[in-house]
């Protein structure tokens, strides 16, 4: 018997929910991950180390099958190479939001109230949200 998700219930769609976790720690993505299969078992969790690679990754996404492009991201700030404000500057630069309106919430341990205050401000920006991701907060997005 075919069990639809609550996502996909919510999103009015057949298919998994796509996401996108964008950060350089391992114990933080194991963590993100974790929880959202928790949450949604049919979900699809992509984690990836860097900005740069997930800028290349849904390039490369576009010219295949932007359908495969995630429905949500959850990004870092603070990473080495490219940081999270540079992956959103990016991801506008290269016009990946024209195939498809996703989701980007900011998902930090930074303090600085200039992240805060900016994510606010930002037109691609969703929300804030404090590491480590927990299961109330994702019930929060999802809901």
């Amino acid at each position: 018997m075919y069990s639809v998700s609550f996502v996909q219930k919510v999103m009015n769609t057949d298919t998994p929910t796509k996401v996108f976790v964008i950060d350089d720690n391992p114990l933080d993505n194991s963590i993100s991950k974790l929880l959202l299969r928790r949450f949604d078992h049919q979900m699809i969790v992509e984690m990836i180390d860097c900005g740069a690679k997930a800028i290349d990754r849904l390039t490369g996404l576009t010219s295949g099958s932007p359908e495969e492009l995630p429905d949500y991201i959850f990004v870092d700030l603070n990473m080495p190479e490219m940081d999270g404000w540079q992956f959103i500057k990016a991801f506008l630069r290269s016009g990946l939001n024209k195939y498809k309106k996703t989701k980007i919430y900011i998902l930090s341990s930074s303090v600085n109230q200039e992240d805060l205050s900016a994510s606010y401000q930002h037109e691609l920006v969703q929300d804030f949200i404090n590491k480590p991701l927990s299961l109330q907060t994702i019930n929060r997005v999802f809901s």
